[in-house]
């Protein structure tokens, strides 16, 4: 039986996605909940720079993954 092996790298990198997305979601509302409860001033300035930075590194991971994929699809 043949696989369409990009077909499944492209629905693994959307998970992937997914998930790193609601990882980042969850992060950033369990920062803010803590910054709420010791009343920092700067709540909006940290949240984006959290989201920033979860951002960038989502980014770096699907860049890898991708390229992980990639490799895969040479070797088979």
């Amino acid at each position: 039986m043949e696989y369409d092996f990009s077909s499944l790298c492209a629905d693994q990198l959307g998970k992937v996605e997914k998930r790193l997305d609601a990882l980042k979601k969850g992060f950033i509302k369990e920062y803010e909940v803590g910054l709420n409860i010791v009343q920092h001033q700067q709540i909006s300035e940290t949240t984006i720079i959290i989201d920033d930075l979860m951002r960038d590194y989502i980014n770096r991971t699907i860049a890898l993954w991708t390229e992980l994929l990639n490799k895969v699809k040479v070797k088979l």
